[in-house]
């Protein structure tokens, strides 16, 4: 069985450069907003600030199929603002582009 995600805006990790965000979807708010929040705490960055969401990936394409409330089992990755962000039916999760995989 997966691990259980931590508390919205929780910290995973021992060390700065190997943490991990992780934000869970409601569904109550566009998967494409929590992605902004999520980078937003992550990189220390005003939203407003942030670069164009619909600059790197389809917003429409995340919203629709990643709302909190799907019954899929599909993960989806992207790099965004010097960040991965993977996206699961359940949650949003940020890591540093450095730490990942590959």
């Amino acid at each position: 069985m997966p691990d259980k995600a931590p508390t919205d805006g929780g910290f995973e990790g021992s060390r700065p450069e190997q943490s991990r965000l992780t934000y869970r979807l409601t569904g109550e708010e566009l998967t494409s907003h929590t992605v902004l929040r999520a980078v937003s705490t992550y990189t220390d960055t005003p939203i407003l600030e942030l670069p164009p969401l619909i600059n790197v990936v389809d917003v429409e394409f995340i919203d629709d199929t990643f709302s909190g409330d799907s019954s899929g089992h599909g993960t989806f990755s992207f790099e965004y603002h010097s960040c991965l962000v993977s996206l699961s039916v359940d949650s949003v999760q940020v890591t540093d582009v450095s730490s990942a995989p590959g």
